[in-house]
């Protein structure tokens, strides 16, 4: 004779699907550049200002180039698709703002042609948000400041294959620590550091700071009148194509939506609580 199913399985492996959809939706996650993570280099606050979340690059094609504008944000390279996704995008006419590790940074403008080098960490122990790695800039284009998390200072060609324009500066207490030990030394530089460029690419322009964070969670709140006026009114993508490839992630990322559980989500706990309970009914019955 056949033994029927038990209902406390039933019962037991819904449970364990719910919670574990619970934890992986509630949890909290210490990435940087993620759009759910709430620390100092998390987008939790960006991805709250009407932006979309694209998590795939080439989800750019589909979007208006022009009134649009593309948030970078890296700590781990861009694959070459990648890259190109991003260039084709400013040359249409779009807006993109890259900013990440020196690696990072290094790897775009060789992309673009441009190779620069690193020249070490900027700190500022006189204009900084409390902290001489979090330092007070200043964009002479639209005439206003704005905080960078741990920038760094590049060398740039002295002849670039395309049109390169510093427009951020530190200010004139800022060194560049060359050797590595956040210290001042007698013999490195001293004075306003270039450390945002825009380039023109295309019929639109790519807009390079060389800071780990200038639109993260840290700096956000200082930086939302600079934000605002860069913006201009453009609707705003953020990148988070490195989050696919990670299966855990992505599955967060979905289950939780960008502004709360997602209806994905609810979606789902409802199919699978039905089809537990009409496996249970069913049990039931049959017994």
């Amino acid at each position: 004779m056949r033994r029927k199913p038990s209902p406390i399985l039933a019962y037991s492996v819904l449970l364990g699907l719910l919670t574990a959809l619970s934890l992986i939706a509630v949890l909290p996650t210490n990435l940087d550049y993620y759009v759910l993570d709430t620390g100092d280099n998390g987008y939790s606050t960006l991805c709250h200002e009407s932006s979309l979340t694209l998590y795939s690059l080439k989800e750019l094609e589909k979007n208006q180039a022009e009134s649009a504008l593309l948030v970078v944000g890296r700590d781990r390279l861009l694959d070459k698709g990648e890259l190109d996704y991003v260039i084709n995008f400013s040359e249409k006419g779009g807006l993109a703002i890259v900013f990440g590790t020196p690696e990072v940074i290094l790897q775009l403008l060789k992309t673009l042609g441009l190779d620069a080098e690193l020249e070490g960490y900027v700190y500022d122990p006189v204009f900084n948000a409390g902290d001489s790695r979090t330092v007070v800039a200043w964009d002479t284009r639209l005439n206003t400041t704005l905080v960078i998390d741990t920038p760094f200072a590049l060398r740039l060609p002295s002849t670039p294959a395309l049109a390169v324009h510093p427009i951020i500066y530190t200010s004139n207490f800022s060194f560049i620590d060359e050797h590595g030990d956040g210290l001042y030394t007698v013999g490195e530089y001293l004075g306003e550091v270039p450390v945002g460029f825009e380039i023109e690419v295309g019929r639109g322009f790519m807009l390079i700071v060389s800071a780990k964070g200038v639109l993260t969670n840290r700096v956000l709140e200082f930086n939302r009148d600079w934000f605002s006026a860069v913006r201009a009114g453009r609707s705003i993508l953020i990148d988070q194509s490195w989050v696919r490839p990670n299966l855990l992630l992505y599955m967060k990322s979905l289950l939780h939506g960008q502004h709360g559980i997602s209806p994905f989500y609810l979606a789902f706990i409802t199919l699978i609580a039905t089809v537990a309970i009409i496996y249970v009914a069913r049990t039931v019955y049959a017994e």
